[in-house]
């Protein structure tokens, strides 16, 4: 994944509590928790970044921005396209089927996002 990848490589080891602002942390931990606390369920507990939400993404990266600046145009750039994989994410989430104009938006934001992160 990006975001991690980037602070990992610019930040160390330790990005996760140096980089993350204090309420994506403690989001997170809360979910880990709550995973923890429904064994029945069997979901695994990864890496902090896997629980994170769309928001949480740019709220990193924002708060981080000097580490992410020279990959994208702008933070608007960035926003609106997380807001944008995070609707269509919903709706198949929910099963339902995205109709074939949103399967061609996110394929457009997919080759933005290519021409634009080396």
């Amino acid at each position: 994944m990006l975001v991690a990848q980037r602070l990992f490589e610019r930040k160390g080891a330790n990005w996760w509590g140096e980089a993350v602002p204090a309420n994506v942390r403690k989001r997170v931990e809360n979910k880990k928790a709550e995973i923890e606390s429904n064994k029945w369920h069997q979901a695994m507990i990864g890496a902090d970044i896997n629980h994170t939400l769309f928001g949480d993404l740019s709220s990193i990266m924002f708060a981080q921005w000097e580490e992410f600046e020279e990959l994208f145009p702008d933070q608007h750039w960035v926003q609106v396209r997380l807001n944008e994989l995070e609707r269509s994410r919903n709706v198949i989430a929910h099963g339902n089927e995205l109709p074939d104009s949103e399967i061609e938006r996110l394929e457009q934001y997919l080759s933005d996002w290519v021409r634009q992160v080396p």
